[in-house]
């Protein structure tokens, strides 16, 4: 999710797109109930989209939904997106504000939480300007499957194979 309702939509450009992200949202919920597996939704800070963070959390909440915060990230090889990197790109006066909303994720987590060490991570980044020292955690939990049917461990590593392909 890019947003919640209009903003989502804009991003998009999409009419409905919210509403139909939605659908599929408490589609996989049914499924998750009759099939053992995890589910969630996931929202990337963008220029466009700083102030969705915390409507994203709360509707989370609400909807009783695992939410997993990221930053964007651009890479030709994995996701075709350079060419939104003017657009879309954080500015060095978004990164306090990032900074303390990923404390506040932080503060909420379980000892436990994964995705706590994740956004401590960020929070360091962010405060001291430095760049993602993080590993990418694909290596061991998946990988990503860019729109051409590629698919590789993470944006920076070798194409693993295609799915299109035999």
């Amino acid at each position: 999710l890019d947003g919640v309702g209009d903003a989502h939509e804009d991003i998009r450009r999409v009419w409905h797109a919210f509403e139909r992200a939605m659908d599929t949202v408490r589609a996989m919920r049914e499924l998750q109930k009759k099939k053992f597996f995890n589910f969630g939704v996931s929202f990337t800070f963008t220029a466009q989209n700083m102030e969705e963070g915390d409507r994203i959390y709360e509707l989370c909440k609400k909807e009783d939904l695992n939410v997993v915060f990221s930053i964007a990230r651009y890479s030709e090889l994995a996701f075709g997106n350079m060419d939104l990197v003017e657009s879309t790109e954080l500015k060095d006066e978004d990164f306090p504000r990032l900074a303390s909303f990923f404390r506040k994720r932080v503060r909420e987590s379980s000892l436990v939480d994964g995705d706590a060490l994740l956004y401590q991570g960020y929070v360091k980044m962010f405060e001291n300007k430095m760049k993602r020292a993080l590993p990418c955690p694909s290596m061991d939990q998946g990988v990503l499957l860019n729109p051409n049917g590629d698919f590789t461990y993470c944006e920076n590593s070798r194409i693993l194979g295609n799915l299109r392909q035999s």
